[in-house]
């Protein structure tokens, strides 16, 4: 795939190979990165008293971030993009659009499986329990929200 040996962390772009596949490589692959540097954050604010659920990723390299928001684009997804200098921040915000990537990207790593369905399948309230302060998450909260 034409990787290159050493620190490629801002050179480094989704091969064209998985670019242009089909549907079920797009989605593994998509479902690998966000497996391996996603987070899935559970918020608490003024505005979201209840909770309010976004899957997240950091990129240091501005164009793997374009070639991702792109790909998840093709799957009907409403990623947000920002940019921080040389670095950039994706996010699918709210429950609607947490729902569809579990419906066509979905996790494979049980914890943030678990941590999404949780919260999408209690009310809001009881989904809070799943995160600390520093949006930590472990079996004791797993059982708190399973309990509430």
């Amino acid at each position: 795939m034409n990787i290159p040996k050493g620190n490629k962390s801002r050179i480094v772009r989704i091969p064209e190979q998985i670019m242009i596949s089909n549907v079920a490589i797009k989605s593994a692959f998509l479902s690998a990165i966000f497996d391996a540097e996603g987070l899935v954050i559970i918020m608490k604010d003024s505005h979201h008293p209840n909770g309010y659920i976004r899957i997240q990723l950091k990129v240091h390299n501005v164009k793997l971030a374009k070639d991702i928001f792109d790909m998840l684009s093709d799957f009907g997804l409403r990623p947000r993009i920002y940019f921080y200098g040389y670095f950039a921040v994706l996010q699918l915000n709210g429950k609607k659009q947490c729902k569809l990537f579990l419906e066509k990207v979905g996790f494979k790593h049980p914890l943030k499986n678990e941590k999404m369905s949780i919260f999408l399948a209690k009310n809001t309230e009881q989904g809070v329990y799943l995160c600390g302060e520093d949006n930590s998450f472990n079996e004791a909260s797993i059982a708190k929200a399973k309990s509430a």
